[in-house]
């Protein structure tokens, strides 16, 4: 059980710091991206690229939790819904702005 849950939490951070990592890098290669984020208005590819990132950021998360827990299922599928819920939080903050 320890073990799950340092899978969860050590998935968590790598995804933590791969997404701030990966969206440093974006903003600042693309920089129309960067100020768009800033405006708060998107083009198609604006939307897109963060979410293609986004899943691959939480595959290799949700992989790194599996081999932390050693365990095929329940740390990622716990790693998943904790992202999910908090992606979902981000989103109402974001749209209630």
């Amino acid at each position: 059980m320890l073990r799950i849950i340092l899978g969860v939490v050590v998935g968590f951070v790598v995804w933590s710091i791969l997404w701030v990592g990966i969206d440093a890098i974006l903003r600042a290669v693309w920089t129309s991206y960067d100020k768009s984020v800033k405006a708060m208005t998107f083009s198609s590819s604006m939307l897109i690229v963060p979410l293609v990132l986004s899943a691959v950021v939480s595959i290799v998360s949700g992989f790194v939790a599996a081999l932390i827990a050693k365990e095929n299922s329940k740390a990622p599928l716990i790693l998943g819904i904790l992202l999910l819920d908090l992606m979902r939080n981000k989103f109402v903050v974001i749209t209630t702005l």
